[in-house]
């Protein structure tokens, strides 16, 4: 039976009508807005009525609907629990206006036919038939004739001369063409968020001051409560953004900008004097690019574009001045941490070597007597080639192998005859399994040979690139393990470099011809498990009072699960943390349709039974947001009452203010972060954590690790890059 395919397009005057339209139909779209009067502000005892001043959209303070938790916070008294409120208040009351320049960039932006930057085109691209009308017939009748039991790929083979040739053409175009179709619908919800962004940029624009009202996970982590638009949105967002009040910059602030525009710009682990000269150096690219955005186009090549624009637009104008340091800026001054969870772990356990690696301590120089900043995703990619060598050689083993499979087991039986044809049996089984796991380390051997020659994934004879170790180091301290590690180097290494070559030599090709190590996908994802065991041994070695932390807290989590409750534990200031993962039963829904169509859906619903498993694997990164989130606040607070900094912007990790308080900033950073995270602060957790366990079951705790040497505080007060 023949088949038809309908497919009902718009006509391109139907489609013009609409996008008339789309300004319109966006700007009717409901979302919470920023507010245009200051937030009400939270006190003690609320956990809803801040922020916005009417019931008309609410907001609660916590993200979360565990009503039972929601009554303990409200009833929380810890003198600690002002600063978590008062940093809400600080965050939620920072006054903004809308960038007008960067609008009226992103307004003409969006009416180009090309792609810019990070952003979604307005262009779909179409697949371009490559037949003619009589060969697109012919090759059509040919493929309608192909049996159903075999495939596209089989039928091929089949045919021969230039019916293969054509038929083959318009496989490949329908697989472009359907290509085409899944990157235009994932680009329309891009389109439609960058739309809607702009058009509310564009109603605020007239606004002196506009503030973005906060909220908490119930972690304590903190958000912007309005979506699209906000500190924490994408590049082009954050750039819309500016401080209400402009601060002359003084001479550290000048020094700042400079530092600001070259980390934008991508140039972000030399010393503060390098990317000083960075930027100086690059002069006439900068004030090229803010004077001509649309036609000298290298602002795009730079890490964050479009904050990397605002920021030179500003720096542009204080070079115009005789004394730049009179220059009064709007800018925030973005100050990231170096692998916070890291920081958080070492600063807590006074591990000097996790301390040095995220430059919390002082920095040392090279042999010209210049500062140096430490890289611990350069540090984990040297250990891991250290290692990965030890693979190639066989002097490590790439993966464990459990001993018990080498073992005879069970009972021995009293007939000798049949216990030693049991015997024979479980040797045979174990020769085998010997034979079996023999195998798989030659192919880990050469996994690893082929890694240390795979010119993507190193970057010397020495060492990995730091991007093939960064995502793994990262989150290993939010409690990714090895599967995960693997997981990650799979979906962001080896698959689009797979996909690249496969794309250049064809499906029949051969990837390894084009420099790829592996022939198939399969291989290079056994590859992938060698990979990150490794990767996950050198960041343990890397950090090892650090990664002793995580596996107790994970312990504590079992056992609490295994006592029937769920983990809970109170953060440095007074924050009540529950972790409610529970056991989930999956259930089916059956309905009609106009009495006609049955729709079948399924659905889950909690079973209120403790999910062990949910419990282990988020109790260490869960425990290390609820610290970060605690430092963030108490940093807003303190900074506010005792430097009057009262304007932030706050991503979890990272901390903007203007130019001229970034230096204050800094130190406070440092002082808040070495105050927090006390030398009881483990001791505390762990009597917390043990009274939530079964006496039977305290045996098995294992316990955090001792500290190291406190004088390392000491030094985290001096350090020159824990933030930049």
């Amino acid at each position: 039976m023949k088949r038809i395919d309908t497919f009902l397009k718009l006509s391109p005057k139907a489609a013009e009508r609409i996008n008339k339209h789309a300004e319109a139909a966006i700007a009717t779209a409901n979302c919470r807005l920023p507010m245009v009067v200051p937030p009400v502000e939270w006190k003690m005892g609320m956990t809803d009525g801040g922020a916005y001043l009417t019931s008309y959209s609410p907001l609660s303070l916590f993200k979360t609907r565990n009503r039972e938790l929601l009554k303990q916070l409200r009833e929380v008294k810890s003198p600690e629990f002002v600063h978590f409120l008062d940093g809400h208040n600080v965050a939620s009351r920072t006054g903004h206006c809308i960038d007008v320049e960067t609008l009226n960039l992103l307004k003409m932006i969006v009416k180009q036919p090309r792609k810019f930057a990070k952003l979604p085109n307005f262009n779909d691209e179409e697949a371009e038939m490559p037949l003619m009308e009589a060969d697109l017939r012919t090759a059509q009748m040919i493929l309608e004739s192909k049996p159903k039991n075999i495939s596209n790929h089989e039928y091929l083979k089949r045919l021969d001369g230039e019916h293969k040739v054509i038929v083959k053409a318009l496989i490949d175009w329908r697989k472009k063409k359907q290509k085409a179709r899944q990157k235009a619908v994932e680009k329309a919800g891009a389109r439609s968020n960058l739309l809607r962004t702009i058009e509310i940029a564009e109603s605020l624009k007239h606004y002196t001051s506009i503030y973005f009202p906060t909220q908490s996970d119930d972690r304590g982590r903190v958000y912007y409560a309005t979506p699209l638009l906000n500190p924490q949105g994408a590049d082009h967002e954050k750039a819309l953004i500016l401080f209400d009040e402009a601060k002359e910059v003084g001479k550290t602030g000048w020094d700042w900008m400079r530092i600001n525009v070259a980390n934008l710009m991508g140039y972000d682990k030399a010393n503060f004097k390098k990317r000083i000269a960075y930027v100086e150096a690059h002069r006439e690219m900068i004030e090229s690019c803010v004077a001509n955005p649309m036609s000298d186009f290298r602002w795009e090549d730079t890490d964050k574009p479009f904050q990397f624009l605002q920021a030179a637009r500003e720096l542009v104008k204080a070079w115009s001045m005789e004394d730049p340091t009179k220059f009064k800026s709007r800018v925030g001054i973005a100050c990231d941490a170096s692998c916070s969870g890291l920081q958080i772990l070492g600063t807590l356990t006074r591990c000097e070597s996790s301390m040095k690696f995220t430059n919390c301590l002082p920095a040392e120089v090279d042999e010209n007597g210049e500062e140096f900043m430490q890289d611990i995703y350069g540090e984990a990619a040297r250990i891991a080639a250290d290692l990965m060598r030890k693979v190639a050689k066989g002097e490590k083993e790439a993966r464990k192998y459990r001993e018990a499979d080498y073992e005879i087991k069970g009972r021995p039986l009293k007939d000798p005859q049949k216990e030693a044809e049991r015997v024979a049996k479980q040797l045979a089984k174990i020769e085998e399994q010997i034979a079996k796991d023999e195998e798989q380390r030659k192919a880990d051997r050469e996994h690893a040979e082929k890694l240390l020659n795979w010119s993507y994934a190193m970057k010397d004879e020495y060492s990995f690139t730091r991007n093939w170790l960064k995502r793994n180091t990262m989150t290993f301290f939010y409690g990714s393990a090895q599967f995960g590690m693997r997981d990650q180097l799979i979906v962001d290494h080896l698959e689009p470099e797979y996909n690249k070559v496969m794309e250049v030599v064809g499906k029949e090709g051969d990837p390894t011809s084009l420099g790829f190590p592996w022939a198939t996908l399969k291989d290079a994802k056994d590859a992938a498990t060698v990979a990150g065991n490794i990767n996950y041994d050198a960041i343990c070695a890397m950090a090892e009072r650090p990664s002793r932390v995580m596996q107790s807290l994970q312990r504590y989590a079992e056992l609490i699960a295994k006592s029937g409750k769920k983990m809970r534990w109170t953060t440095p200031l007074g924050l009540i943390v529950e972790q409610r993962y529970e056991k989930v039963e999956k259930y089916k829904i059956d309905s009609m349709i106009t009495g006609q169509k049955r729709m079948q859906t399924t659905t889950q619903r909690s079973t209120g039974e403790v999910d062990a498993n949910g419990q282990k694997n988020g109790a260490a990164p869960n425990w290390v947001h609820s610290l970060d989130a605690s430092l963030l606040l108490k940093v807003l607070s303190v900074g506010f009452k005792k430097y009057g900094l009262k304007h932030w912007r706050v991503v979890h990790d990272s901390f903007a203010v203007h130019a001229a308080d970034t230096e204050t900033m800094v130190t406070l950073l440092k002082n808040t972060m070495a105050d927090m995270l006390d030398r009881d602060l483990l001791k505390r957790t762990a009597e917390e954590l043990e009274a939530q366990i079964d006496e039977e079951y305290r045996k098995d705790i294992i316990p955090f690790p001792e500290l190291g040497d406190e004088a390392l505080i000491d030094k985290l007060r001096l350090a020159q890059y824990p933030f930049c």
